[in-house]
This record gives C-alpha cells, structure tokens and sequence, in this order.
C-alpha cells in the first residue's frame, strides 16, 4: 500500500541503501494512509498532489496543509479542494 503512489524509478532509488529507507519506511508504517502518501509526495516534491492527500487528513492536519501552501504558492489549488462554505476555503480565499 505504502509504495502504490511510487512509480517504480523512485521506488528502486529509494531502496538502494537501507540506511536510508528503513527509518523512512517505518516512519510511514506508523501513519493514517492519506498522511503517507502526503508524505512521499512531499519528499518527492509532488506538491499538487502533497496537497491534495494533506487534504484528505483532516482538520487536525491543517498547519501543515496551511504550511505547504503558503511554501509552495498552491493558494488556487487548495481552493478547489474546499467547499466554499468550508471555514478552510475561507482562510484560503482570504490569502489570495
């Protein structure tokens, strides 16, 4: 499940040297789904679509999601992912 949202290039430079990716993995063993593939798009630097899975984690998740945004300039792309009548939309359309 973790690697479904790795295309295989990223996955077999990802697994070359055990140092590196065994914490990494046990880190995402330990998260909500949405959160893990939040997580290796951002160390992917698919940010679109970090945002959309950050999305997707809930309300207690929002920092991060308001973190990345503002990082990344996706103030457009996080108001389609809100209703308008959503608190969240709100904070967004405040900032664009």
């Amino acid at each position: 499940m973790i690697f479904e949202c790795m295309n295989e290039r990223t996955l077999i430079q990802l697994l070359q040297d055990p140092k590196e990716y065994l914490p990494f993995l046990n880190d995402l063993r330990k998260m909500q789904t949405h959160y893990q593939h939040y997580t290796i798009d951002k160390h992917l630097k698919r940010y679109n679509s970090a945002l959309k899975n950050i999305s997707l984690c809930g309300s207690e998740h929002f920092s991060e999601c308001l973190q990345l945004v503002q990082q990344q300039r996706l103030y457009s792309q996080a108001l389609d992912l809100y209703p308008d009548t959503s608190q969240h939309y709100k904070v967004w359309k405040a900032m664009c």
